[in-house]
């Protein structure tokens, strides 16, 4: 009798530690599923950051290739008639310098 409860006891303790160890692994399996999730997640942010950053990018080379050079800025002053400065004087006035062109 007692060695017939001892296998009896046997077996019902190793299928308890099989469901046990079979539910600790479903949940370390959950746990890397959820941390799996979150890093997709994280790069699908970061993807359509450096998408939106592309655009942005885009765009500002397209203003500054479109921004007047110094070279066309002279010209434009010179058509305006505009002197270069050759030299600068302030004048001490209660309110405030004013520059004078020499």
């Amino acid at each position: 009798m007692t060695i017939l409860l001892s296998s009896f006891y046997h077996t019902k303790m190793f299928w308890v530690l099989g469901l046990l160890f079979t539910g600790f692994l479903i949940g370390l399996y959950i746990v890397q599923v959820n941390a799996l999730t979150i890093l997709v997640y994280r790069i699908a942010e970061t993807e359509r950051q450096i998408t939106e950053h592309r655009h942005t990018n885009t765009a500002l080379q397209t203003q500054t290739s479109q921004a007047v050079s110094f070279k066309d800025l002279e010209q434009l002053a010179q058509s305006r008639n505009f002197e270069r400065v050759r030299s600068i004087t302030y004048l001490r006035i209660p309110s405030g310098g004013v520059a004078q062109n020499q």
